[in-house]
């Protein structure tokens, strides 16, 4: 996983320390209805770009709304704000290859009546 060590911050130097926290989560077999899913957090924002299923992203400013619960993507004075926080995205997916999305081997069978997928 690429990072840094705390240590300097711990210490007290916040030299070169960054602004931001970036995430992903894959989607897994086990779990269908969650999706791929790419993240970055800062102190006031956090922003979500969906892979797959759900493609509505999700922008929340986490100081006003820390549980979260006003999806504020669609709101016109805040685009300026998306777009940055998607380009920091954008670009940390690029700098890490965090596009190539791992797949992993399924052998469960498609038919949805199959009472035991769990076991594969």
């Amino acid at each position: 996983m690429p990072g840094f060590s705390i240590i300097p911050l711990l210490k007290g130097d916040e030299t070169n320390w960054r602004n931001h926290v970036f995430y992903e989560y894959f989607w897994e077999f086990e779990f269908p209805m969650t999706p791929t899913m790419f993240g970055v957090r800062s102190e006031k924002y956090k922003f979500i770009k969906y892979y797959g299923i759900w493609d509505r992203n999700e922008f929340y400013d986490i100081q006003n709304d820390p549980n979260e619960m006003y999806n504020l993507i669609s709101k016109k004075e805040l685009q300026p704000e998306i777009k940055r926080n998607l380009d920091l995205l954008n670009n940390w997916l690029e700098n890490t290859n965090g596009l190539k999305i791992p797949l992993k081997k399924n052998s469960a069978p498609r038919n949805s009546d199959y009472k035991h997928w769990n076991e594969y």
